[in-house]
């Protein structure tokens, strides 16, 4: 078997900072927090799991980089209200 891609798997612990941010906003619990097994560049450009991060976007995820992927205006836009908010909330968290 040849190797194709190894990378590092990259994990944010649910209490992190911007993952409370986030869960806050879309009004959820830390039980909808959950691994995923796909890539993602967080990989690289966080491969010792040193920052935390949140992998969040409009569309159905079994789309994701499939030549079929597609994403509805409205989710779209509803990604980039939930990032402006997530922005200035967690913002606004850091500098209390």
């Amino acid at each position: 078997m040849t190797k194709i891609l190894d990378r590092p798997p990259i994990l944010t612990s649910p209490s992190a900072d911007i993952i409370q941010s986030a869960i806050a906003i879309k009004n959820q619990t830390d039980s909808n927090c959950f691994g995923v097994s796909y890539y993602t560049d967080g990989a690289v450009l966080n491969p010792r799991s040193e920052i935390p991060t949140l992998i969040y976007g409009p569309g159905d995820e079994k789309l994701a980089h499939q030549p079929n992927e597609w994403v509805s205006l409205s989710a779209y836009k509803r990604s980039i209200e939930f990032y402006k908010t997530l922005i200035l909330s967690y913002d606004n968290q850091q500098s209390d």
